[in-house]
């Protein structure tokens, strides 16, 4: 499944995964609610290469917003049960609910509670600025980095790189 995952820790490689937040390709919501339990993506890369428009906003609800984070959860718990020492940074959810206390996630879906869930595995961001400092490492609310964002980033993965 994750081949390219699979040569780089066979070869002894730091694998950093940046953690997309939970409502990228919520356009696909109407499809991954009808998946059975076992099955966690969707054979479909050809028609996701194709959608220019990742978000639909008519699918931030809290039903829709609950249901793609847990699933996002899933997603995660899977990767880090085979890849035990791959390092996951939650950039976009440190934006949305660390450095925005008024975020419309269910409490279980923000950053201290996935973080505290994936310990072993997370670069903390809050162990190298603050959520005041991080809004100044972003240019937009989309979270995208900005220059300094791109230099935290850097030294973030420095840190777990052997």
């Amino acid at each position: 499944m994750h081949t390219s995952i699979d040569k780089q820790i066979a070869a002894n490689n730091t694998v950093v995964w940046l953690v997309s937040d939970y409502k990228l390709y919520n356009v696909e919501y109407d499809e991954l609610i009808k998946l059975p339990p076992t099955e966690l993506l969707l054979d479909t890369p050809e028609i996701t290469n194709k959608i220019t428009n990742k978000i639909n906003k008519n699918y931030f609800t809290p039903t829709h917003n609950t249901f793609l984070g847990n699933h996002t959860l899933k997603i995660i718990d899977d990767v880090v049960s085979k890849y035990l020492t791959i390092k996951l940074i939650f950039w976009c959810l440190y934006k949305r609910t660390r450095a925005n206390s008024n975020s419309s996630y269910p409490r279980h879906l923000w950053y201290d509670a996935v973080v505290k869930r994936y310990k072993a595995n997370v670069i903390d961001i809050d162990n190298f600025t603050t959520p005041r400092e991080f809004n100044k490492k972003i240019h937009d609310e989309g979270a995208h980095p900005n220059k300094d964002g791109y230099i935290l980033l850097d030294t973030m993965v420095r840190s777990c790189v052997s």
